[in-house]
């Protein structure tokens, strides 16, 4: 969602994708109304850095509450029935657990079908969200990096219904997937980008490709993080349809 905003004007520097839930309604749903017609299942809210900690640097943070009660509602209305909708936590806020929980608690409260934190890089992110009262809430833990193996079970033993990986190549993630496949009872996430580090693109043709592969080495929940748009969803859609019988 970010960096799709910043594609439509926002200044990264000066602003947060998250004060778009009130300032600019209308951009954020149309992102996700252009997911949904390329075939989406599931929409992730924008809410990313959303926690009082991270909005404090503009001295925002008390707005956190609106922010991510605005974000829930506006994905909730362009998902419609029978699909689902995420609650999107960061790393923004890695030296403030409370942040963390406070937020959870909001997108919970607000109605959200599981929590996704993003871009996390170590087990202990999810330290202290098992405790929060979720619930059937599943929550799902996407790892920006994979330092060990021991990783996935200390994620299991925190309290994640689904682990995984994001905002790292396609090819990668398949690495990832062969390296824990058969390690851990939980369904896996993989969430690649659609352009590295480094600048290089992952077009959506790479994501489609990627697909079977990913599906054999047993991941379930399919995305794409920084740089995929539309396009990335569309082609893993029909990547999904046509493998259908390695669901």
């Amino acid at each position: 969602m970010g960096t799709r905003l910043i594609a439509q004007g926002l200044e990264i520097a000066t602003d947060d994708p998250a004060f778009w839930n009130l300032s600019r309604p209308e951009t954020v749903c149309e992102t996700h109304r252009l997911d949904i017609a390329a075939g989406a299942d599931v929409l992730v809210t924008n809410t990313f850095g959303a926690n009082r900690a991270w909005l404090s640097r503009f001295d925002r943070g008390e707005e956190s509450v609106e922010i991510n009660r605005r974000a829930v509602s506006m994905a909730r209305a362009e998902a419609g029935p029978g699909r689902f909708v995420l609650g999107s936590i960061g790393p923004a806020a890695a030296d403030s657990a409370g942040s963390y929980r406070d937020q959870a608690k909001i997108l919970i409260d607000a109605g959200v079908d599981g929590l996704l934190l993003e871009t996390h890089t170590a087990a202990r992110a999810v330290v202290g969200l098992a405790e929060i009262g979720r619930g059937p809430i599943p929550l799902l833990v996407g790892l920006f990096r994979l330092e060990s193996l021991a990783e996935w079970s200390s994620l299991v033993e925190s309290g994640a219904d689904v682990v995984g990986w994001n905002c790292i190549s396609p090819s990668s993630c398949r690495t990832f997937a062969e390296a824990a496949r058969g390690l851990i009872d939980r369904p896996l996430l993989a969430k690649p980008s659609g352009a590295d580090p480094n600048g290089r693109s992952n077009s959506p043709r790479s994501f489609a490709m990627a697909v079977p592969g990913l599906l054999r080495l047993g991941v379930r929940l399919i995305g794409g993080c920084c740089g995929s748009t539309e396009a990335h969803v569309a082609a893993m859609r029909s990547a999904l349809d046509t493998n259908r019988e390695l669901w």
